[in-house]
């Protein structure tokens, strides 16, 4: 980077001689070592950071003289955006970047070694040039390259002019403050992701949302021909986010949406319009996009859609073909394709998806369609799985996991940023013969669904309870699970009292311990009733060290850990000795009347309990006959603030997790989280479980008659 050294001394001559004839330079450090590897090397292995500040010092030194072009031809990660930053801000911005960006570790450079003298030393190029066997990380490169700043489509114009007539997708990566980011944030997610270098770049956000009129014609009804003007929903709260939204480097930010809303507000129609999007101007060659579904009929409904707009679109029609036996959409500009894909029986492996549209992923049944989408996204640098649909009825399906995760990282429980969550439905509570709630509840409402239409829907469901929670489901989006969220948030906050441990010992207590084994939490509750009816409530939480990482997206984890209200137990399961050595210890500060347990995982260890410290056991065998009455009196218990909790952080957390089971006689369990679910509940169960004994009145003896006999009532 010398600025009179040989290259830089040519350029200098060059443009002496004509100053508009276009130099390009090459841009590496191969010719300049000794090793003749293309980046600075330490004990054997080439350093990737460590060159690429020389790099971008030599890539300057050559603008300066006054090279048009730089071509770094090193393959070093990250040294096109470390070469444009370098550029903008020394006022080149306006040299072109030739990425060099599918070179490959190939033996055709042989020759050019052998007369240039840059044959490595040692080892060989592979570590850091490309398998020429793997194309789809060339593309992957290309498209990285892009994002970091190697083309300019606001300066240089369309990338590949036979292509879909339509201007190539901006930049990505963009400088903004947080200030100027205010109006795009919209939640605590989004808070999330800038506090992690997340912007909005809205002239990605428009090339996307100028797509839909631009090429997009509906094909159905009274708007049958018309351009695909978005909503106001769509545009702001789908298209502009999803496509707005990147991270430091350029790439989007989500990887993962899901969108639940009520039926035939114009879903299908917009989730087609993104898959074509995603097809032709997202800029990724041999793209992989799909309409999948639970089975073929619900598969073919967007991309049925999706070839209707191209049938009817002169400008796609001609870069698409679509082939009438299978179906599939081709783009030849990218030798890309976009199919339909359903659970059926067949073949999923081997999928290398870039984007994937899922409709009503509320009927899926199982999780092997599932799994196989989640697993073929790994080799794509930026993804879009691009789930739409309705509530559902199934607590234990993927679509009630997918719901309750979004209403996690909503609600700011959870911190996933590679999730787009967005949720329309009405509140449980709401009335749902009112046509305000109908409105709320449905962002297409006077645009595509009618007051009309809903009035007689509402009035054909009355009568009926079934067709009442159908219509509920389909039109206000609210899940008819049977489970419903049970302890008022307020209402807990209320028995909220100012206790400690110690202001408890010596006093008599029930014990109730759910047990885990690996990655749940075991908790153990204490129940202190009191002489005026109250009753006095502490918790003790214990978790495996190894099942940390299952729980690192809980806001606040680390802290309840250092504060000591989760005890971490070495190791990967946990160890139920610690938890005898809690109990045992208790027995010298309170007087415990009994330890309630369930026998699943618990029987060895409380058996241990009792015989070491003489504590008396009762079996609790978690089933909703045996839950019923302790579930309803627990709840009657907070809501008459006759339950006191000293604010245990771990509990507060558990009871807005809690959910109930009714059955049709109105019995109620909590219900547990399944697996892949973080929320957890163990404290509330172990609670109830202890509650049961508290309702148990307490054995009254006396003697009746001349004889002493005793009696017990």
């Amino acid at each position: 980077y010398d600025e009179d050294g040989i290259v830089q001394e040519a350029i200098k001559k060059i443009k002496q001689i004509n100053i508009d004839l276009l130099v390009i330079t090459d841009v590496c450090l191969c010719e300049y070592m000794d090793h003749g590897h293309c980046g600075i090397a330490k004990d054997g292995e080439v350093q990737n950071d460590l060159t690429l500040e020389l790099l971008a010092k030599t890539a300057l030194s050559h603008a300066t003289a006054g090279a048009d072009m730089v071509a770094p031809s090193d393959m070093m990660d990250g040294r096109v955006g470390y070469i444009r930053q370098a550029l903008e801000e020394n006022g080149f911005s306006e040299t072109a970047i030739m990425a060099y960006s599918a070179k490959y570790a190939s033996a055709f450079y042989g020759p050019f070694r052998d007369v240039a003298d840059s044959a490595p030393a040692f080892g060989d190029r592979k570590s850091y040039q490309m398998d020429p066997a793997n194309s789809n990380q060339a593309m992957a490169e290309i498209e990285q390259h892009i994002a970091e700043g190697t083309y300019r489509p606001d300066r240089y114009g369309p990338l590949v002019s036979d292509k879909l007539d339509y201007p190539v997708k901006p930049t990505g990566a963009i400088t903004a403050t947080i200030q100027s980011q205010s109006k795009w944030i919209t939640g605590p997610h989004l808070e999330y992701a800038v506090s992690k270098g997340a912007r909005f770049n809205e002239a990605l956000a428009e090339h996307a949302a100028v797509f839909f009129p631009k090429f997009l014609r509906h094909s159905k009804d009274r708007w049958y021909g018309l351009p695909f003007d978005l909503l106001d929903w769509q545009r702001d709260d789908v298209i502009y986010p999803l496509f707005g939204w990147v991270r430091p480097d350029g790439r989007r930010l989500f990887r993962r949406v899901y969108i639940e809303i009520p039926k035939k507000n114009g879903k299908s129609t917009l989730a087609s319009g993104i898959g074509l999007y995603m097809l032709c101007c997202d800029l990724i060659g041999g793209s992989e996009v799909y309409s999948a579904a639970a089975d073929r009929e619900q598969a073919s409904i967007v991309h049925k859609q999706a070839i209707n707009m191209v049938d009817a679109s002169d400008e796609l029609s001609s870069v698409l073909k679509v082939n009438r036996s299978t179906f599939n959409i081709q783009y030849k500009g990218t030798k890309s394709w976009y199919r339909a894909l359903s659970a059926a029986p067949g073949s999923k492996e081997g999928l290398d998806i870039h984007c994937a549209i899922i409709d009503e992923l509320h009927i899926w049944k199982g999780r092997a369609l599932w799994d196989t989408l989640k697993y073929g996204y790994r080799a794509r640098s930026q993804p879009l799985q691009f789930v739409i649909t309705t509530a559902g009825s199934d607590p234990q399906s993927i679509c009630w996991e997918q719901h309750q995760h979004a209403r996690e990282v909503l609600a700011g429980k959870v911190t996933d940023i590679n999730f787009y969550p967005l949720i329309y439905s009405a509140e449980t509570g709401d009335d749902w013969r009112d046509p305000e709630v109908w409105e709320e509840a449905n962002p297409s409402y006077g645009d595509i669904i009618t007051r009309e239409t809903l009035e007689e829907d509402c009035k054909e469901a009355e009568g009926s309870e079934s067709s009442i929670s159908v219509f509920k489901r389909y039109t206000l989006n609210i899940w008819s699970t049977g489970a419903t969220a049970w302890l008022k948030m307020d209402s807990w906050e209320k028995c909220r009292r100012d206790f400690t441990e110690q202001d408890l010992e010596g006093e008599s207590c029930h014990l109730a311990l759910d047990m885990s084994r690996t990655r749940d939490l075991s908790a153990l509750a204490a129940n202190f009733p009191q002489a005026d009816g109250t009753h006095d409530l502490l918790t003790w939480f214990w978790l495996a060290e190894g099942s940390l990482k299952y729980y690192n997206r809980i806001e606040g984890l680390y802290d309840w850990v250092k504060q000591g209200l989760i005890n971490i137990i070495p190791g990967e399961v946990i160890e139920p000795s610690f938890i005898k050595e809690a109990i045992v210890g208790l027995k010298e500060r309170f007087d415990i009347l009994d330890l309630v347990y369930d026998p699943m995982f618990a029987e060895p260890v409380c058996q241990e309990i009792e015989e070491e410290a003489h504590i008396t056991r009762v079996v609790f065998r978690q089933r909703l006959m045996n839950f019923a009455a302790p579930t309803e009196e627990f709840e009657r218990l907070v809501l008459a603030e006759k339950v006191h909790h000293n604010n245990n952080l771990v509990l507060n957390w558990q009871a807005g997790n809690t959910e109930v089971y009714t059955d049709i006689n109105g019995n109620k369990r909590p219900i547990k989280p399944k697996g892949g679910d973080h929320r957890r509940i163990d404290g509330i169960v172990a609670h109830i479980m202890a509650t049961s004994q508290c309702m148990i009145p307490p054995v009254v003896s006396r003697y009746v008659g001349t004889d002493k006999e005793l009696q017990f009532i």
